[in-house]
C-alpha cells in the first residue's frame, strides 16, 4: 500500500517542478499546522472540506477542526521518504485505524498532501501550512 501511495505522489513531480527547491519539516514534533481536506474530492467523507488546526508532540498530534465540531489525539510516526523532492510520510494509528498521510512541499512552509486509511478504502487530499 504504501509503495502505491508513494508511486501516486512521485507520479504528480513533473506536475510539480517548479517547488523542488523547498523542503518537508525533518520532524514534526512541536510543529503546527493549518491543513484544508479537499472539500470536492469525495462529500461522503467524513473529513472532506474540514479546515484543521494540527499540533504535533513527540509521538502523537492533536487534530482540531476549525470548521466543525471535529477534534480528536492520535499516535504517529513520521519520516522524510524523498528530500531531493520534498517528500514526507506520516504513518498514523487510532485504535484499530491506520493509515498514512504523504506530504509533498510547494514551498518551506507549505504544500499539497494525499490521506490514505488502508481499511476503509478512503482517501482524500489536502493542503497544508505552518502555522
Amino acid at each position: 500500500m504504501k509503495k502505491i501511495i508513494l508511486a501516486s505522489v512521485l507520479s504528480m513531480l513533473p506536475l510539480m517542478s517548479f517547488a523542488n527547491n523547498c523542503t518537508v519539516p525533518a520532524q514534526l514534533d512541536g510543529l503546527t499546522l493549518t491543513t484544508l481536506a479537499n472539500p470536492l474530492y469525495d462529500k461522503k467523507k467524513t473529513n472532506a472540506g474540514t479546515l484543521a488546526k494540527v499540533t504535533f508532540g513527540a509521538g502523537t498530534y492533536d487534530f482540531k477542526a476549525l470548521n466543525r465540531t471535529t477534534q480528536y489525539t492520535s499516535n504517529y510516526t513520521y519520516q522524510v521518504i524523498d528530500s531531493t523532492n520534498g517528500i514526507g510520510l506520516l504513518e498514523g494509528t487510532m485504535g484499530a485505524l491506520n493509515y498514512t498521510y504523504t506530504f509533498k512541499c510547494l514551498t518551506d512552509d507549505s504544500g499539497i498532501g494525499v490521506f490514505t486509511e488502508e481499511a476503509g478504502n478512503k482517501q482524500n487530499t489536502f493542503f497544508y501550512s505552518k502555522g
